[in-house]
Parts: structure tokens; sequence; C-alpha cells
């Protein structure tokens, strides 16, 4: 999941099976409609119909069938969604719900220790149960996003896990489900999901299992394109988007860019996991940033005018399509053992993370170089800010990356006072850094006959059974890389991952040709007005929101009496902007005095506060070192 987090591709997925009645369908449709559920009872199965009509105005409603006993059912709402790597199931958002067999409604009790877990109690003994349920969507939180409900005007973003109940205790992979969707008038959809049937807003698919049903999510909506994605004789792929206005277009050089992504993906792990791929790419307000792996598609939230301009799309933006894809090798289809659970209510350890999401993350960005997503200049540009960003945690010096990952979703929602005390979910950047030095090492230890692509074709691209998932666990990781090249990787990994480091010494990535520098100068940067203003090298804090955040022990801005939560409204005469500020850290600097004035708080509370930095503006760069230039050499192109 894009904190800020792919693929395989069955394409046996369904979605909710429409009741007749909801779906307006004739006697033909309704006949065939109750043998599908009749089938689906037999398998000990789900028929399962999802009404989207009234998405546009927030809501979505589910109708259920399922088999019963006699006595008490106990139900459960999907808690641990895979790709979250959070309990993030919003059962919070369910309401309205009745459950009914042979006309009669039945009463319901929540387990008081599990609100995830319903029993109904069937005294009769009715073999079939009837569900009911509404979902509230746009109410997603920091671990929802992008496996909740979105509903507006003109699109929709269904993902199914909001959307059901099922039966405790069943491994999601043997529970089958029929399932089918009713959109507003005039809407399409896009999906991995097989379409069985279609008929004007009523959708019906193929049969699948509930995991596989839960793994596709389902992009529907009033203004829906899609362009094909040229992968060179690979697997097919294509790009889907929906989006709140007609007017957006999806500018050609995303495929082309997607589609080398897919030759250099090919060319890394030699072969792929899937029959065919899909971005789902969703456009609108709030929507940005929002992103998912799957087996084999992935959800994108990107920005109208970098849909519109490829070359316009944010660095983030474009690793993001690429990040999501990778999973497909890494975390999708070869996942640590501790996070692949047979249901979605058991609890995930995530320690692994650090491979799960930062070796995606480390393969996403170098594939994004070699595809021509970025250039060689942007990584080294992103690298160094890392490495500067790293370096700034102070939370580093009691927590390791390690416990980022175990304490992933705990740490998804910004703090807002003291954040660095506290650490980012850094098992993404710092696990990235870790394979950067592990590739970096095996060219050097091998004199260039060997690289990471050796171990990631190994481990992450050999064959896997067709809706298997190949579990692994730590020795695994360690044998792997091991078999690539000799070394003590255990010590490394307990160095770099598990113990605490409380500074960030970037000489280990010596080895790449290219050593961190600070420059005033802000070549290259856009210094504009943005919402967050790093000044932690040179002032000793940063801006986050207008408000002081972090601020450094003995720096400037801690010397001059500025305190974590301060709102500044100007810099010496001018509006407190991220170009004021630059302009005012310059002339500090240049005019001997060091001297900076800010106005903190408003009108009567307003005080200014004097501010002593002579270095001036500060930017983290990578420039060039001693030694063979082996960081360009990681982002050829194959």
């Amino acid at each position: 999941m894009r904190a800020p987090p792919a693929p395989s591709a069955y394409l046996l997925i369904p979605v909710m099976l429409l009741a007749a009645q909801a779906a307006g369908v004739g006697a033909e449709g309704e006949a065939a409609t109750t043998a599908t559920v009749r089938e689906a009872l037999a398998l000990n199965g789900l028929a399962l119909s999802v009404d989207a009509r009234e998405l546009p105005h927030g809501l979505l409603h589910a109708h259920e069938e399922l088999s019963a006993g006699a006595g008490d059912l106990a139900l459960v709402f999907p808690k641990w969604i895979p790709g979250a790597h959070a309990p993030a199931g919003r059962i919070d958002n369910l309401v309205g719900l009745r459950f009914t067999a042979g006309g009669e409604s039945l009463r319901w009790d929540r387990d008081e220790a599990d609100p995830y877990r319903l029993v109904v109690h069937n005294p009769k003994g009715a073999t079939q149960l009837g569900i009911d349920l509404t979902y509230i969507a746009n109410q997603a939180d920091s671990n929802s996003t992008g496996v909740d409900i979105v509903g507006s005007a003109a699109l929709a973003l269904v993902c199914w896990n909001c959307c059901l109940l099922y039966p405790e205790g069943r491994a999601a992979a043997v529970v089958p489900v029929d399932a089918s969707l009713l959109t507003p008038p005039g809407w399409q959809i896009a999906s991995q999901l097989e379409t069985r049937e279609h008929h004007k807003e009523r959708w019906t698919f193929a049969r699948c299992s509930l995991r596989d049903l839960i793994d596709q999510p389902l992009l529907a909506g009033a203004h829906l394109v899609e362009q094909a994605v040229d992968t060179a004789g690979g697997p097919p792929a294509v790009v889907s988007l929906a989006s709140m206005s007609a007017t957006t277009v999806l500018d050609a050089q995303w495929t082309v860019k997607l589609g080398a992504t897919c030759k250099q993906a090919l060319a890394l792990f030699g072969r792929a996991h899937y029959r065919s791929y899909r971005w789902l790419f969703i456009s609108g307000e709030g929507l940005d940033g929002i992103g998912l792996e799957h087996a084999n598609c992935s959800l994108c939230g990107i920005g109208d005018e970098a849909i519109a301009s490829f070359d316009k799309a944010s660095y983030d933006d474009r690793n993001m399509a690429v990040h999501e894809y990778v999973h497909s090798w890494c975390g999708k289809h070869v996942r640590p053992a501790p996070m692949a659970t047979d249901d979605f209510q058991a609890p995930q350890r995530l320690g692994l993370l650090w491979v799960y999401e930062g070796l995606t993350q480390y393969l996403g960005e170098v594939l994004g170089v070699r595809a021509g997503l970025a250039s060689e200049g942007e990584f080294r540009h992103q690298l160094a800010f890392y490495l500067h960003d790293l370096a700034h945690q102070r939370g580093r010096a009691w927590r390791s990356v390690e416990d980022t990952a175990r304490a992933s979703y705990l740490l998804r929602e910004w703090s807002r006072h003291y954040h660095e005390l506290r650490r980012d979910q850094d098992y993404y950047i710092e696990g990235m850094l870790f394979w950067l030095e592990a590739d970096l090492l095996i060219r050097s230890e091998t004199q260039g006959k060997r690289s990471l692509d050796d171990f990631v074709r190994a481990f992450l691209g050999a064959a896997v059974e067709p809706g298997a998932v190949r579990r692994y666990t730590l020795d695994d990781v360690v044998a792997g890389l091991q078999a690539v090249c000799p070394h003590d990787w255990r010590t490394l990994i307990e160095a770099r991952i598990m113990a605490l480091r409380p500074q960030l010494d970037p000489a280990s990535l010596a080895a790449s040709g290219w050593q961190l520098e600070y420059q005033r100068s802000a070549t290259g940067d856009v210094v504009e007005e943005d919402a967050m203003l790093d000044a932690r090298q040179s002032l000793g804090c940063w801006f986050h929101d207008g408000r002081v955040s972090d601020v450094v022990p003995d720096s400037p801005a801690a010397r001059a009496g500025l305190f974590d939560g301060n709102e500044v409204t100007k810099v010496n005469d001018g509006e407190f902007t991220a170009k004021n500020l630059e302009l005012a850290l310059r002339s500090a600097h240049e005019d001997g005095q060091g001297q900076l004035l800010f106005t903190v708080g408003k009108d009567k509370a307003a005080t200014v506060v004097k501010a002593t930095c002579a270095s001036g503006p500060l930017h983290p760069r990578l420039v060039r070192g001693a030694g063979p230039d082996l960081l360009s050499d990681i982002l050829r192109a194959r």
C-alpha cells in the first residue's frame, strides 16, 4: 500500500450477485438468478449482489445469500485486508444490517470482544440465510484508504471487502462466490473480473473464491476510458481510467512508459506471474496518492493534470504506478509467511515489511529509471532526500527499522507534534537503502559478475502455481542472498534492520560512486508554496502547514525559542511561504548577519522571534565521488 502503497492475473473474480428484484430483470432473468443462488449454496458458497446506484450520494447497498444450519451462525466482516498491512476493515461504516430466513427477521448479537464478529440466531434451523446491508462511502481513514468505498456523481471505487460478511473459520481461498453489480445508468466498469453476463446496468461475473474477489477492486463511472499497453509480446496489459470530468484525457505517454516497464520487469524477473494486468487509474478531488497492489492489477490515484500530461506527473505519481506493479512479484505471489494468512481475521505479522515493501520500493524506483519513467538525475535527487530525511529521524535512537514494520499501521497517520521522535513507516525507504547496499556489495565482491538482479530473478521470479502464494521466512531471504554472493548477510541485516542505528551513515553507499553533500543552490528544486517546508539542515526545523515541526535540539530554531506547534505567519517582512523562507535564509547568509525574523501567532497574540542562521539554505545532493559509477550501472536499461 502507498502510504506515504500488484499483480497476477486470474481473470476469475466475481462481484456481488444482484437480487433479481434490485436488478429489475424479467422472469427469465429472475429464474437465472435464482438458479445461480441455488448453485452457489450447493457449493457452500456465497451469492452476493451489490447495488451501487446510490453511490453518487455516498451509499452502497448489498444483498447476500448463504447456507446456514440450526442454531447460531458466526459471521465476520473482513478486518485484515491484504496490501493495507492493517486491521483496515471499517465495520463502523456498515449500517442497516438485517438477517432473514424464510421471510422472517433473525436476531443477532455483536461479539463484545471482537466487534468484527456477529452471531446470528437461527432457532428454526433454516438452511438459507439472507443478509441486507448498507455501507457509507467516502469515510476512509489513513489505513483503509485504497480498500474502502468511494462514490461521487461520476465515478465509484468498489472494494468488495466492504460489502459482505462471511462464515467464521472458513479459508477465503475455498469459499466460492457468485456475484454481480448494478451501476447507475450509462456507467461503465473496469476490473480484472471476468464478466459472465452484461445486461444494461447489471454486470454478472464468473465464479471465483472469496480471496480473489476481495483482491479485485472495481472502478465504475460515467467517464471511463481504457488504453492498451504495448508489452512487446508479454502478457497483455491495459490502463483503465475513471475520472470525475468528461474532459480528462489519458496521455498516451503513460501507456508507452508502462509498456516499457513491463518489458524491463520481464527482463529482470524472467517471467510474469499474471496472465494479464490492469492499472486502475482513478482521478478526482481527494483521490491523489491512493495506491494499492493486487494480484493482477493495481489501484493508483493520480491527479487530472498528471493524467492529462505525463510530463507534469510528479516523481511520486510515476513511481506509484511502478511500485504497485512490482508487488505482483514482491508481495502478492511471493509473500512473507507471517503475512500470508488464510482468512481476513487473523492478524498479519509485519516484521518482514522491509522486504515486502522495502525491496519493492528499491526495484520500483530502479525499474522506473530503466523504463524511462524517471531519469537518473531524478533518482539521485530523490535518493539524496531519502538520506537527508532518515538522518533527521530522531526516533531512530530508540526504534529500529524492524519496529517501524511491526508497528506499521500505527505510524501511517502523521503525528501532529514531534513527528520525528516517533518515526515514519521507515521500512519503505530505509528498507530500500538496505537493498541498494546489498546490490552494491554483491557487485563489488563479485567484480561485477553478479548483482541483486540475480537474487531477484531466483527469489521472486521462480515459477508460482496459478492461484498460489509462495511463502518465505527471514532464513529464506538470507539463503537466497548467500546463494548469489557469499557474505555474512544475517549480521548485515541485524545491523541495518533489527538493531538501533541512532546515526545513519551514508558512507555505506560510497561504493555507488556517489556521496551526499549539502549545497546552497536550489538548482533543480521547485521552491514554491508547499504545505511542508524542510529547513532541518540549516535552521533546524521544518514547517508543516505553517506550523513549526520537529525542532532539532541545539539548532538555530531551538536557540531562538521556536517550539513544535508554533504557527508562523511571516518571515522577515513577507508572508511565510517556501519561496520567502528560501530568500530569507539566502539573504541571512549573504549579508553576513544571519538574522531572520519569524512572526509567530496572529493579531494581538503575535510575537516576533529572532533567529540566527548564517548557513543559508542547504539542499541535499548526491555528487560524484571516487571509484566506478555503480549507481549508473544499476539504473541502466536491460
